[in-house]
């Protein structure tokens, strides 16, 4: 997967940016990561702003980021609480901000013993570094699809501005 740079102005929110930190890497110190983990944080590279927050319960301002990201995010949420994280990104974006999403589709779980779905991924930035990782997360009832992020960007009021579906994965870019 290659990223192009995210064209904004202002901060952007990314979502679960512990880890890799693969939009803190891309867009540096214009990024403000939150994550729920501690230590994600700590590991991530780059030198987008890191704090200890859950996405269900955003403690910033009405309007205050033109740009939210979720980079292989929702993937490590349960599938219930979904809703209430696109209201609150909803919330804290401007009039006319937008969400970009990357994300892969997870089937419904098959049965058996493997009860982890996991896929490894190349991220290639725009400066020639790459990134190579892999994310995973319980199976049972974590499936999803971009018809279901569709359904839940419509109820919390964003609109489609584009979406796109390359092999299991999809981006969207969805608009306040």
């Amino acid at each position: 997967m290659t990223l192009k740079p995210v064209e904004t102005p202002g901060w952007i929110l990314d979502l679960g940016g512990g880890g890799e930190g693969v939009i803190g890497q891309l867009c540096a110190e214009r990024v403000v990561s939150i994550d729920r983990m501690r230590q994600e944080l700590e590991s991530a590279s780059g030198d987008a702003l890191k704090i200890i927050m859950d996405a269900m319960d955003l403690q910033f301002l009405d309007h205050t980021f033109s740009t939210a990201t979720a980079f292989f995010f929702f993937m490590f949420t349960l599938p219930q609480k979904r809703g209430k994280i696109f209201g609150e990104i909803f919330r804290v974006l401007r009039p006319g901000g937008k969400l970009l999403i990357w994300e892969i589709t997870i089937p419904p779980f098959p049965g058996g013993e493997e009860e982890l779905f996991v896929f490894p991924l190349t991220v290639n930035l725009p400066d020639g570094r790459k990134i190579e990782t892999g994310y995973g997360c319980p199976w049972p009832g974590y499936n999803q699809s971009v018809e279901d992020y569709v359904r839940m960007a419509g109820k919390a009021g964003f609109t489609i501005k584009s979406s796109q579906v390359s092999n299991c994965t999809f981006y969207m870019e969805l608009m306040r």
